[in-house]
């Protein structure tokens, strides 16, 4: 009893499993530690609320982690939990589930995530997602070819980031605006004003020249619209929000290489085959951006 009340039921039970739960992260630091970073950080936080003291998650913690996720596909989560579920005693280990998320998205071969997760949002072949497309998309509060709205708020997010971390990098970045009544090369002391130095004046041509280069190069900068598959690729290596949105898509490539390297063993084939959406992407068509544009090369898988 705490100061003559009684605690609520199951209230010491529920302490008493959260400190196995803490006692269990910090045993297993070693394996987990690295996801408390990276790609997977949302994905480690979610389903570290749901496990148990022994690391374990039953169906009903497993379905309710990956609901809190954005996957709301039932069968998607029955038949990866199957999968996951080798010991077939109805629970899955939490480290063999974020192991094999990590593999597929961070392994050898990495690319086929990648590639499986960029046919979502780039229905057209052209190898880029384009912005305008995401915010027609955005406007019309439409879901298309199992693009959902996370994806679209992710990827905008991102575009967004790099159109100005490019915008910055050209014309340097935004000065907060000066006062109305301050003039410019003088500075306000009471109502009185101090007449520009030297100095200044020396600072204003070169501000001045900094914008005519700038002018000079706004002539030939085109404000990015697209996202190409290399630049996406490197994003869902780095942002943990991409990785999330696309968690359905990439269980679904890890259900697709698991059954088919399953078949070859048991057919004899010498090596494992992979998922057959592995292919590489079509290269960019000059329409896609209404300029030229040179197709770079594409990860292929191992």
């Amino acid at each position: 009893p705490h100061y003559g009340l009684e605690p609520p039921p199951g209230f010491t039970l529920r302490c008493t499993e959260r400190s196995r739960k803490l006692a269990y992260l910090e045993t297993n630091a070693t394996v987990l530690g690295p996801f408390r970073t990276g790609n997977l950080a949302a994905v480690h936080r979610e389903f570290s609320q749901h496990i148990a003291s022994d690391g374990s998650l039953d169906l009903t913690s497993y379905r309710a982690a990956l609901a809190a996720l954005g996957v709301v596909d039932d069968d998607l989560i029955q038949r990866t939990f199957a999968l996951f579920d080798i010991r077939k005693r109805n629970a899955v280990d939490y480290v063999e589930v974020i192991c094999a998320l990590d593999v597929i998205l961070n392994g050898v071969n990495s690319s086929i995530a990648c590639v499986d997760c960029f046919r979502i949002v780039d229905p057209t072949g052209c190898g880029y997602v384009l912005r305008q497309a995401l915010i027609e998309l955005r406007e019309a509060r439409e879901e298309k070819g199992g693009m959902n709205f996370l994806m679209i708020k992710t990827l905008l997010e991102i575009i967004n980031r790099r159109r100005e971390e490019e915008h910055n990098q050209l014309f340097g970045k935004k000065k907060k605006k000066k006062p109305k009544n301050a003039k410019q090369g003088a500075k306000i002391v009471g109502k009185g004003r101090i007449p520009p130095t030297p100095s200044s004046s020396r600072a204003g041509v070169r501000g001045l020249l900094q914008r005519k280069k700038a002018d000079a190069a706004g002539a030939f900068f085109e404000p990015r619209a697209h996202l190409s598959f290399e630049e996406f690729c490197e994003e869902l290596t780095s942002q943990p929000a991409l990785v999330q949105s696309f968690l359905a898509r990439i269980l679904c490539t890890i259900e697709a290489v698991y059954l088919r390297n399953k078949a070859a063993v048991v057919g004899g084939a010498a090596a494992p085959v992979v998922s057959s959406a592995a292919a590489q992407p079509p290269p960019p068509s000059p329409s896609a951006t209404g300029r030229s544009v040179v197709s770079s090369s594409r990860p292929t898988s191992t």
